[in-house]
């Protein structure tokens, strides 16, 4: 059997976190009242979410770990709304493509923003998405600076300061 690589495994265990959090979806919708479904698609579109921030965090660049957040997003929107389209109202199979498409294009907003919160707030933790920050990379040893003209016989002095001043 053969080893996937990084990100042919972050790649799977995304889409395996939309998949299962579109099961979820389709647990909440069957097996909850309408007054508590609400709260329920929150909590299971919340724990997506920080599932994928936390399955993705070394997945590549914050672009590739935001990319495929949001495709674990549309992937559990997609089943649900499959789900909700074919099995609860099969009727709705018979509209125009375009509110099919606008109803997606709000969920890819509504994705886009919710994905990038997480994502964005573990680069706030990090600092600078996980690199080092650019004054832990300057050099701690003294600078030297020569004041003066620097021409013969014109006085000039060296003075030693600090690389980094904090």
């Amino acid at each position: 059997m053969s080893t996937l690589s990084a990100a042919s495994r972050s790649f799977v265990s995304t889409m395996l976190l939309g998949a299962l959090a579109g099961t979820a979806l389709i647990a909440v919708v069957e097996l909850s009242t309408p007054r508590s479904q609400a709260r329920l698609i929150y909590l299971v579109y919340g724990s997506l979410v920080v599932g994928a921030a936390i399955v993705l965090r070394r997945a590549g660049s914050r672009v590739r770990r935001y990319t495929l957040g949001l495709a674990a997003f549309m992937l559990a929107t997609l089943v649900l709304y499959t789900y909700l389209a074919t099995v609860v109202n099969p009727n709705a199979l018979r509209m125009p493509m375009w509110e099919h498409a606008w109803r997606l294009g709000f969920m890819l907003c509504v994705g886009a923003l919710a994905t990038a919160i997480p994502f964005a707030f573990g680069a706030l933790i990090r600092g600078s998405g996980g690199r080092p920050h650019a004054a832990s990379t300057q050099s701690r040893e003294p600078r030297v600076q020569q004041t003066g003209s620097g021409l013969p016989g014109r006085e000039s002095r060296i003075e030693s300061t600090p690389a980094v001043v904090g």
